[in-house]
């Protein structure tokens, strides 16, 4: 074998067009039981979308409407030319946010670990070709937190049931909301020569010319698409797990 591009392409992200599909599917299942989820752009190359509180719907209607996939428009506007190109035209990673509302408590499983919800989604998230790190809730910031701050506040409410007044672990029955950290297209199909290995034999480092592959500058609008369907895809299956039946109405029928 002489060209790489003969196995390149089993990496591609190519694949994540069935995914998105089956998410389109899993989705509509979802709809039938109020659950919704919508995913947005919120780091493009080191430039973050500012942390405007929007309702769920609004960042729906946002990202729809935004090239980039992003709620916040004037960020957008101001930063598009440098996230859309990078220096050099080089190619920028990021970070996306998928956000599911409506979600029933008790899907997933609480002592298999396997089975945990968050485990699934996590490991459907990094699945996805260039995905680096999966936050669940606050994510990485509550590792510099003490615990008083990062606590579960579950509070009775005046007409009974209870809520959660804070939500760092991404868990209530509003939001599930899981960051994906996507990293930038790598350079082996970068269309400039760089450094690496001769693919034959040993020998001198030599440059060559890029493989003229799938490069991708940007890559974080349809990243954000295939994390909501594969997220799609986990809790439609989290949820046929804890309610089975043969169909629509069995699912949907009262124990």
């Amino acid at each position: 074998m002489t060209d790489i591009r003969n196995i390149l392409e089993r990496s591609s992200a190519r694949e994540t067009a069935m995914r998105v599909a089956v998410g389109a599917v899993a989705k509509r299942l979802l709809d039938e039981f109020g659950i919704s989820i919508t995913s947005h752009v919120i780091a493009i190359g080191g430039v973050h979308a500012k942390g405007e509180k929007l309702s769920f719907k609004e960042i729906r209607k946002r990202a729809e409407a935004s090239e980039l996939r992003c709620a916040d428009h004037a960020r957008e506007a101001d930063d598009a030319p440098d996230r859309r190109g990078g220096a050099g035209g080089d190619s920028l990673g990021g970070i996306y946010e998928v956000i599911v509302s409506g979600v029933p408590v008790g899907l997933g499983s609480h002592v298999h670990w396997d089975r945990k919800l968050d485990a699934r989604l996590a490991a459907a998230l990094m699945s996805i070709q260039a995905m680096k790190g999966v936050e669940v809730g606050s994510g990485f910031g509550v590792a510099n937190k003490p615990g008083s701050q990062v606590a579960r506040r579950d509070l009775l409410g005046p007409k009974g049931g209870f809520f959660r007044r804070t939500n760092h672990a991404a868990a209530s029955r509003a939001h599930v909301e899981r960051r994906g950290h996507h990293a930038p297209s790598g350079h082996e199909t970068h269309p400039d020569p760089h450094e690496a290995a001769p693919l034959r034999g040993p020998g001198q480092q030599e440059a060559f010319q890029g493989c003229g592959g799938a490069f991708r500058r940007l890559r974080r609008p349809a990243a954000a698409v295939v994390g909501e369907a594969v997220t799609a895809f986990e809790i439609a299956s989290a949820l046929t797990d804890k309610f089975g039946g043969d169909s629509l109405d069995e699912m949907k029928a009262e124990p």
